[in-house]
């Protein structure tokens, strides 16, 4: 018997919808299409473990995860963001982008037999298209005017696009709570994360003939992981030393793995790596670079557009660490002075804390949940 990659998807998706279920949470799963036919799903948590009988509605705040993650990483354990805010009153909704395994539909390219077609995208249409969409099925189907926004690395990233390319978005947010944005590079502190998106990226993609199809690398870690690497076997010791370099410089002592969801890593297209390529490589915040002669045809100049970062109005806090390798403190003072509205710049208070900390850290809650928690009630009415 042959199993296919939909059977596979929807056998994960049902995975996680009875692990939800059976935590004694309510789950809904919305889906949404896009401007661009992309049809995306996004799990909703209207409450948590107490729901108090004639309570006034709760205030929505959506989740939207970063690169090859997915909403799965903010309900594996009981400790995670969506149980907390919904624990605390919030009508949680968590988004999973184009390309992850919850969202690989479209109205009219198979992601398998239109590969070209389907994983033509960047973060650019994950911002300007799906988080739109996000936006705008919560708004209406809760009946609020203004959402909390709380993005994880290209969840920042993605929520940067759209308030810059569409910036009457801005009024749709109460807040936004950036974590360890993905905007600016320059000050990565880790030779190898440089070394990575200025020659390897583009070496690889100058042999690569299938441009747009999904990072087959994250398939295969995670298949590897979850069927292989058992409990005291030496394939479970590789599996945590390859993460342990995805936490550098603090490996392990930080992370508990049992936060890693069984769709972790998730899959992303190649061309959303270029572009991240491009943005370190060049030093700019800007759109994806197809070229002199294609720029002029797609943006009406030789350089592709700058992200105009002055344009997100709506308050904006940022959640940073200092040993994060994808960016320097300096680089996140450079957003800060940017933005037209920076209410906080948060520190995580733990020399230890790095960029898979922000969904994975052991002390998570009182490190990071609390103090999103506390900005996030100051705007409260």
């Amino acid at each position: 018997m042959v199993v296919t990659d939909n059977e596979v998807c929807a056998s994960i998706s049902e995975y996680m919808s009875d692990l939800v279920r059976s935590r004694g949470y309510p789950l809904e799963i919305h889906e949404v299409t896009t401007e661009d036919k992309y049809i995306v799903s996004i799990y909703r948590l209207p409450y948590g473990l107490v729901r108090i009988e004639n309570e006034k509605p709760r205030q929505p705040v959506l989740l939207v995860h970063g690169l090859c993650s997915s909403a799965a990483d903010a309900l594996n354990v009981e400790s995670q963001m969506g149980y907390f805010l919904a624990d605390r009153g919030f009508d949680v909704w968590l988004a999973n982008c184009r390309g992850t395994t919850f969202s690989r539909g479209h109205q009219e390219f198979d992601h398998v037999q239109q590969s070209d077609s389907y994983w033509n995208f960047s973060f650019h249409e994950i911002g300007y298209y799906d988080i739109a969409a996000f936006i705008d099925e919560v708004l209406s189907v809760t009946g609020f005017k203004k959402i909390f926004y709380i993005g994880i690395s290209q969840g920042a990233t993605a929520y940067a696009v759209l308030m810059s390319t569409r910036p009457e978005y801005n009024q749709r947010i109460l807040l936004s709570c950036l974590l360890c944005p993905g905007i600016k590079f320059q000050n990565a502190s880790l030779f190898p994360v440089k070394f990575c998106f200025k020659y390897l990226v583009p070496l690889v993609q100058v042999f690569t003939l299938d441009l747009y199809q999904e990072a087959p690398l994250m398939d295969w870690i995670r298949y590897f992981g979850r069927k292989y690497a058992k409990p005291n076997s030496i394939a479970e010791y590789f599996y945590i030393k390859l993460w342990d370099i995805l936490s550098w410089p603090f490996k392990s002592r930080s992370v508990d793995y049992r936060k890693i969801s069984i769709t972790s890593p998730n899959t992303a297209s190649n061309k959303q790596i270029k572009h991240f390529s491009q943005i370190l490589r060049a030093n700019k915040f800007a759109q994806f670079d197809v070229g002199p002669e294609e720029n002029i045809k797609k943006y009406g100049c030789k350089s592709p557009p700058l992200y105009d970062l002055s344009k997100l109005t709506a308050p904006v806090g940022i959640f940073y660490s200092e040993n994060d390798m994808f960016y320097g403190t300096e680089d996140i003072d450079w957003i800060a002075d940017q933005l037209n509205n920076c209410v906080l710049k948060y520190l995580v208070q733990y020399e230890k804390f790095n960029h898979m900390n922000f969904i994975y850290n052991k002390e998570i809650t009182s490190l990071l949940y609390e103090p999103i928690l506390k900005l996030m009630n100051e705007y409260l009415s």
